[in-house]
């Protein structure tokens, strides 16, 4: 069940918990109090050989030849001295910064209480379900369900079995280099360097046992949305009960599809010569400059432009007045035959953009959020600085594509 690492004394155990810790770090000073013993009682006993050494090398040799000798002892014996004294550093040195890290690692996941910045916990993470967050657990979903937890080994296995997948198409030289080169950085990587501390892997275990919640991403943004799992259903039997969206099927059709697809694309090759390509990175970044495009010519070419306009990804936030409405929406669907977009005005002076509410009491525009919408936070709205925001008493409207 343990092992002993010789040199640090550290042991290992496949039991887990706060007693089964407590049980090695015990029996790692116990290990460590019995090397110091050993030690020390090893120097005693060199010490009495050097002292014999010492007399019988004083009677067979001359004077100045004793003294020669005992010089070249002491300086072999300070230049060990030294190289000792620099591992010794070395291995403090490592020390110190693990436990630095450690530290770090520990303070990231408390709470920070600024009065100037609003807490950051309530931005990343939207807790709609019944069960009560604590601290940890809110860091953990506040890292975002994209981050990747460090594993406890080395994957060792996966790493021969890709090498050994690339050596086939080697020829004998180079795949005995490529394995060498792995064999080198695994040897280096013994041990994994952990990005989460242990009560973040437990907060993480017990998220993941839980089933009466489910943790999604937001609809937009990198927010992590907590929901009960019978609200989850609902919504999803809300959304399937539409008869004319989604129909019943009397049987599993995915194998069916699954042997058509394959076999037309046995046939076919085809490329993408419109759009961006879906879930690419590279595919957000380019919508984003073609729309920042698309929309300057739909403002500047406007026979009646809106007072502002402003726009997250494909929604836009605009006003202007309600008799050119129509005309506006006509303008901008015949730019691109590609985008077309649909139009929801207000209703009793308010209407919902994102996760807020537009409202317009007594002539003013205000905003208010929405806490009962679980869906996009921190989103950053882009605007042509041509097209700047006013508050006066004219209508608002939303456009999206």
């Amino acid at each position: 069940m343990y092992t002993e690492e010789i040199k640090a004394h550290q042991l290992r155990s496949n039991v887990h918990g706060t007693k089964a810790d407590n049980i090695v770090q015990r029996a790692e000073k116990a290990l460590l109090n019995v090397r110091i013993d050993q030690t020390v009682k090893r120097l005693s006993t060199l010490t009495k050989i050097q002292t014999e050494l010492v007399s019988e090398l004083k009677q067979c040799l001359a004077e100045n030849e004793f003294q020669q000798v005992v010089e070249r002892g002491q300086r072999s014996q300070m230049k060990e001295h030294e190289k000792s004294k620099e591992r010794q550093i070395k291995k403090f040195n490592r020390l110190i910064e693990r436990k630095s890290n450690q530290q770090n690692m520990q303070e990231s996941i408390k709470p920070t209480d600024s009065e100037d910045e609003p807490d950051s916990s309530e931005r990343w993470v939207k807790n709609y379900s019944k069960r009560s967050l604590n601290e940890v657990e809110r860091s953990v979903l506040m890292k975002g369900l994209n981050f990747a937890v460090s594993p406890r080994q080395v994957p060792i296995i996966d790493y021969i079995t890709t090498t050994e997948c690339a050596c086939r198409h080697l020829d004998q030289n180079d795949a005995n280099e490529l394995r060498a080169k792995v064999l080198v950085e695994l040897n280096k990587h013994e041990r994994v360097e952990q990005n989460l501390h242990q009560r973040e892997h437990q907060a993480i275990k017990e998220l993941k046992s839980d089933k009466s919640i489910k943790i999604l991403p937001a609809d937009k943004g990198r927010c992590t949305v907590i929901l009960d799992t019978d609200t989850y259903k609902e919504k999803c039997e809300s959304l399937l009960s539409d008869s004319k969206t989604y129909k019943i099927l009397k049987r599993d059709s995915m194998q069916s599809y699954k042997k058509q697809f394959i076999t037309l694309l046995k046939d076919l090759t085809d490329r993408q010569i419109h759009g961006a390509a879906m879930g690419s990175p590279v595919s957000p970044i380019v919508c984003n400059l073609y729309m920042e495009h698309f929309e300057s010519i739909a403002l500047t070419t406007a026979p009646n432009p809106p007072s502002w306009w402003y726009r997250y990804v494909d929604d836009t936030h605009t006003k202007l007045e309600r008799e050119f409405a129509g005309e506006f929406t006509h303008h901008i669907n015949n730019l691109d035959q590609h985008i077309k977009f649909t139009t929801e005005e207000e209703h009793d002076n308010a209407f919902a953009f994102l996760d807020v509410e537009t409202i317009r009491p007594d002539g003013q525009i205000k905003t208010k959020e929405l806490l009962t919408q679980a869906g996009i936070t921190d989103a950053k709205l882009y605007a042509p600085q041509s097209f700047a925001a006013t508050t006066t008493d004219k209508p608002a409207g939303q456009t999206g594509s």
